[in-house]
């Protein structure tokens, strides 16, 4: 369907257990079908493989350090 009526040339699949699907489905629709674990799991080495870390600058930024009551000054960050 989604090749007929939207004109896909990839398919990838929704959810891990469809994976065992995937080589047989390429055979009989003729275009690349993609399992998204696997897929994840590929960009997350590529990322350790270029040492790229996620940005500190706004959404993932540490968070501001805040003092600790009740606590000694040698426990406080």
């Amino acid at each position: 369907k989604a090749i007929e009526e939207d004109g896909a040339e990839a398919i990838c699949l929704g959810c891990a257990g469809m994976v065992k699907f995937a080589d047989d489905l390429e055979k009989k629709l003729g275009v690349p079908v993609f399992d998204g674990v696997t897929a994840a799991v590929k960009i997350a080495e590529a990322l350790v493989d270029l040492n790229k870390k996620t940005s500190k600058i706004m959404s993932f930024k540490y968070p501001e350090k805040k003092r600790y009551i009740g606590f000694s000054d040698v426990l406080q960050p």
